[in-house]
């Protein structure tokens, strides 16, 4: 046979031979082939007649990875967390010994838990320094020596770098605003020029003649920084999605599947995760991460004052005749 001859044309005489009677040994002869290669083609005929031809290439071959031998782990966890997501699941496979890629953990997981698409976002980007979002969810932390406990989250991000400071209280008040403004802004070394917030009673009072009247107490304190306060229309979360989405980042990958025993356990948690976790991940969106993108708006925030803001929380008590104050 010439050494041009396709393996198509081989197929084609090995098959039209064999219908003349011709042995695979004739066969092997004729065509200058090994007999192992004969009965390889021979056979791979018979199953295409036997189960069926299709014009489509054959898959391929699935190859052997390290979480083989650890789907076993990761099924116990999502019985256990069903909404785990990539990286906290790479954060327990790692103390398994895990030593492959983030990409593949996220592939698995869509098999193991398919997912249906989300609907499509219009986003829209900042310059550096130009805005900061924020926003507040409530969360029932199960402690597991305090007690199921209900906390507000209070989340600050700044819109360019995508940095973000979090933070879980009791209180959703005013002074509570203020003070985490406030380690949101020394965290950053700086304040955005304007700050988006949905309408809170503690930066917006009311709505008149088309215009927001916003609260004067926190007017004096956004004076003292020098930021824009902006409130939103009502039912409009997408326009602040910056801040909306990370919220989804901190349940997957702050609270979930962590076992806290106490809100001492939560505080130093988030702290370690800010650092850690939030500042040094891949942002789908910028592909960036956070603390490196940051390095290009730092320079653009407004500086910080000398001196912090007084948010001294002040009581008025009436002194009795013996001189005692109630408390």
């Amino acid at each position: 046979m010439s050494t041009d001859t396709t393996d198509t044309e081989i197929t084609h005489t090995a098959v039209v031979l064999q219908q003349r009677g011709w042995g695979q040994r004739r066969i092997a002869r004729e065509l200058v082939i090994s007999r192992k290669r004969v009965r390889r083609m021979l056979a791979a005929v018979r199953e295409l007649r036997d189960e069926g031809h299709s014009v489509l290439p054959l898959p391929p071959k699935k190859r052997g990875s390290q979480l083989d031998a650890l789907e076993p782990m990761i099924v116990a966890k999502l019985d256990e967390h069903p909404d785990i997501t990539g990286v906290r699941l790479l954060e327990d496979l790692r103390t398994a010994g895990y030593t492959g890629g983030y990409t593949i953990v996220k592939e698995r997981l869509r098999v193991l838990r398919p997912t249906a698409k989300a609907s499509p976002i219009e986003r829209f980007e900042t310059d550096p320094g130009e805005q900061g979002q924020q926003d507040w969810s409530p969360y029932v932390i199960p402690f597991t020596a305090d007690g199921p406990t209900k906390l507000k989250c209070f989340s600050f991000i700044l819109g360019f770098s995508r940095r973000q400071y979090v933070h879980f209280g009791e209180r959703e008040d005013q002074l509570t605003l203020q003070r985490q403004h406030i380690a949101a802004f020394t965290r950053f070394r700086g304040v955005p020029k304007e700050i988006l917030y949905d309408r809170q009673k503690a930066v917006v009072l009311r709505r008149e003649a088309h215009r927001d009247i916003y609260n004067p107490t926190f007017l004096a304190f956004a004076i003292h920084y020098g930021f824009l306060p902006v409130a939103l229309p009502s039912k409009r979360p997408d326009l602040k999605g910056k801040v909306e989405a990370p919220f989804q980042y901190v349940e997957g990958n702050l609270l979930n599947a962590r076992t806290l025993a106490t809100k001492a356990d939560l505080d130093a948690l988030a702290l370690w995760w800010m650092d850690n976790v939030s500042d040094t991940h891949v942002h789908d969106t910028t592909h960036e991460r956070p603390i490196e993108r940051f390095a290009r708006e730092k320079d653009a925030l407004l500086p910080l004052p000398a001196h912090p803001y007084d948010t001294a929380e002040v009581g008025y008590r009436v002194v009795c005749d013996a001189g005692f104050v109630r408390w």
